[in-house]
């Protein structure tokens, strides 16, 4: 949309979440909904809503609405300097957390560490969506699932089987209800081996190549059909050290 109309669009935004503090952040490179939703320990799907987003692709100089806890900061900019390599845990553990926080930051349980090479498998992951699905692909210009899998955990220094199958094999199970960012999780066609692979993201969300729809993308798995029905079980390469 066109800058005045994006304008129009925050004040209405922001006009609708009156009862929740907002202000505005200018994305940086580097920055995505995932990495942006730990900064303000909120939640993608809140920032999707506030700013009317149909698509995760940002851009560096958009401007988005994201929520504060003190309402005298409504219209305060908020500056926070982009790093080279985001870190999770930027709140120390011992600060009493908000309400927020405490839905949100699944990660804050684990090791620095781990919150380090789950920031850094999601971005890569993401740095591929709208890449072309194609089976046995492995770069920008056509990547299935596993290949996706493989490559955003090479990112975090993590070597990782090339099939799913394969994966499958690697690290714990973990409960559906216990995952956290960076988890991966297998669904299947026919029977109990795996035919498929996602990242998961957090609120439900996850990014994988997806056949169906040709190309790398972000889905919630409650309201995609094919992946709540083949859902056959997660595991947890990011262990605690």
């Amino acid at each position: 949309m066109n800058r005045i109309a994006r304008v129009i669009f925050l004040l209405m935004a922001a006009t609708a979440y009156a009862h929740c503090a907002t202000a505005t952040y200018q994305v940086q490179k580097g920055d995505n909904l995932f990495v942006i939703s730990r900064k303000f320990h909120t939640k993608i799907t809140v920032l999707r809503k506030l700013n009317g987003l149909k698509s995760s692709m940002l851009h560096p100089g958009d401007t988005l609405l994201v929520p504060v806890l003190d309402s005298e900061k409504k219209t305060s900019m908020v500056s926070l300097n982009s790093a080279s390599q985001p870190v999770l845990a930027v709140i120390p553990v011992s600060e009493p957390a908000t309400r927020a926080a405490r839905q949100t930051d699944v990660l804050l349980s684990f090791n620095i560490q781990i919150d380090k090479a789950a920031i850094t498998v999601v971005n890569k992951a993401m740095s591929f969506i709208g890449v072309p699905y194609c089976l046995g692909g492995y770069g920008n210009k056509g990547i299935d699932c596993s290949g996706l899998v493989k490559n955003s955990y090479e990112a975090a220094g993590i070597n990782l089987p090339r099939t799913a199958q394969n994966q499958f094999q690697e690290g714990v199970p973990v409960s559906r209800s216990q995952l956290a960012p960076g988890d991966l999780l297998f669904f299947s066609s026919s029977g109990k081996t795996p035919t498929h692979v996602a990242i998961y993201m957090g609120e439900g969300m996850v990014i994988h190549a997806n056949s169906g729809s040709g190309k790398v993308v972000m889905q919630d798995i409650e309201r995609t059909p094919f992946l709540k029905r083949t859902f056959i079980g997660a595991r947890r390469i990011l262990l605690p050290i």
